[in-house]
């Protein structure tokens, strides 16, 4: 079972995000509604895949909560959500280890393709078999 983080201060869309990956089975699903809880879960469970939201409110922004996650668990993998990407911010996210972004407002499937994406070049790095298929 693939772990999923979902960091996002607006709580529908972390329901929203929790109901399409929990309809998918295979998933383990976590939410933070603020950066510093979303760095304190990382560094507790290792997701495999972190959705985190560009735009947070409280204290952290998403790309300080990006440059804290990468301190600590420089191999994670991270799907950014936006509402904009403007190109000096897309190149900044790039460089900080980004592996995808989605622009909002997003489809089911477009978040569920990037993270399948994601997952199968976690697993392909590792060299390994997905967990328990998650992306099947």
């Amino acid at each position: 079972m693939a772990t999923l983080l979902i960091i996002d201060d607006e709580r529908d869309i972390c329901d929203i995000l929790e109901d399409v990956f929990q309809e998918q089975k295979g998933y383990a699903i976590l939410k933070a509604d603020n950066g510093q809880d979303g760095v304190e879960l990382v560094k507790k469970h290792h997701p495999d895949v972190i959705l985190l939201d560009v735009k947070l409110q409280a204290g952290m922004d998403g790309v300080e909560v990006l440059q804290e996650i990468k301190r600590h668990h420089p191999k994670a993998k991270i799907v950014m959500i936006t509402g904009f990407v403007e190109e000096v911010m897309e190149r900044k996210i790039k460089e900080l280890g980004v592996d995808a972004y989605i622009e909002k407002p997003f489809t089911p499937p477009q978040i569920i393709n990037a993270v399948k994406d994601v997952l199968q070049k976690k697993w392909s790095e590792e060299g390994g078999e997905s967990k328990n298929r998650a992306c099947d």
